[in-house]
């Protein structure tokens, strides 16, 4: 899996374009740290707050947009999920 991963990064760096038809879906998931996530994080002797607020609903737009172009412009499907 890491191999395809890469080689679909290689491939999109150098201009390639997501051919829709391929036959076969290649899910890739990326986690990266949201005002979605808690809003302190525990450590065993202190706690430690990071600040974050939950998404508004406008910065679920303005996201999902930006998500969005970026799909047009490389075929890709992305979509938002809730996670914990």
């Amino acid at each position: 899996m890491k191999k395809k991963i890469k080689d679909l990064a290689e491939r999109l760096k150098s201009g390639y374009r997501w051919n829709k038809n391929i036959g076969e879906e290649l899910v890739l998931k990326f986690k990266y740290l949201t005002p979605l996530y808690h809003s302190h994080i525990i450590h065993k002797e202190y706690k430690s707050y990071t600040n974050l607020t939950p998404f508004t609903e406008e910065q679920r737009e303005i996201t999902q947009f930006v998500l969005d172009e970026i799909a047009v412009k490389t075929g890709l499907e992305f979509k938002m999920v809730e996670g914990t």
